[in-house]
């Protein structure tokens, strides 16, 4: 009896795997899906997605000039730092978003064709990740009219978007497969995602935190901002900064993916 158990959880696990193999592998298919998905959100629109860029720049212009001046931050400092946290944030918070609804907005399709999963939740992160690639124009225009470029430094962006990607996905799995359940977490996900607006630098430097700036240690979303952000600020992230996302990675890959080999096959079912 037991022997049939683990061949059970076993057999979960490789379909599982075989799940996430495929789901990369069909990368035509969901990278079409995601950009159709934005063309759609423009679509009769003058600018198309272009409208993603200028509605970046109001805002971080707008903030700017009103947050710098609160903080006593001039412009030249603050608008550039502004950009890419708006950037980054926006990629997160939008990307964890839709990845609670990666698998209830595409019910019809997962009971009728037969795609991977893995596949739904990599449409809705290269989605954002397009928006995100559109927002950030405005922090290269910045940055290129107060001549602050980050140097050799700002390369470590590279291994900081793709670690913060990784949680993402992870993140995209536990709560679309959690939400498929139970469709209350959509909007407790939302209001969290508020919460961390405001608790997270963002708008404001941790330097306003004064004596109680380690406060923001204990608050994962700021190293996994800052992984992403030092580098193009020129500035080199903390170790803590590596070891806390490196670890939610590994972590939460892991235990997802128990996760998902145990209740992939409920989710047609749950829908």
């Amino acid at each position: 009896m037991f022997a049939d158990f683990d061949s059970h959880r076993a057999g979960d696990g490789r379909l599982a795997w075989d799940d996430l193999v495929q789901g990369i592998g069909c990368w035509r298919l969901w990278g079409a899906m995601a950009w159709q998905d934005v063309r759609n959100r423009y679509r009769r629109s003058l600018l198309g997605p272009l409208w993603l860029t200028l509605s970046t720049a109001i805002l971080a212009c707008s903030l700017a000039l009103v947050y710098g001046r609160i903080f006593g931050i001039s412009l030249p400092d603050y608008l550039g730092y502004l950009c890419i946290s708006l950037a980054v944030w926006s990629l997160m918070s939008s990307a964890l978003i839709d990845g609670c609804n990666a698998f209830l907005t595409s019910e019809h399709t997962i009971k009728h064709i037969k795609i991977p999963y893995f596949a739904y939740v990599l449409r809705s992160i290269w989605r954002n990740l397009i928006i995100f690639f559109h927002n950030i124009i405005v922090f290269v225009v910045v940055i290129a009219l107060f001549d602050e470029w980050p140097g050799f430094i700002g390369l470590l962006f590279i291994p900081g978007i793709a670690l913060l990607l990784m949680n993402i996905a992870w993140i995209s799995v536990f709560l679309g497969v959690a939400c498929s359940k139970f469709r209350d977490i959509p909007p407790i996900m939302a209001n969290a995602m508020q919460l961390f607006f405001l608790v997270t630098p963002i708008m404001w430097k941790p330097e306003a935190l004064g004596d109680q700036r380690e406060l923001i240690l204990f608050n994962p979303v700021y190293h996994l901002l800052e992984i992403c952000r030092a580098p193009l600020l020129g500035t080199m992230p903390t170790t803590l900064n590596w070891m806390v996302s490196i670890a939610a990675a590994s972590l939460g890959t892991a235990v997802t993916f128990l996760l998902y080999a145990r209740f992939r096959r409920m989710i047609a079912y749950w829908l």
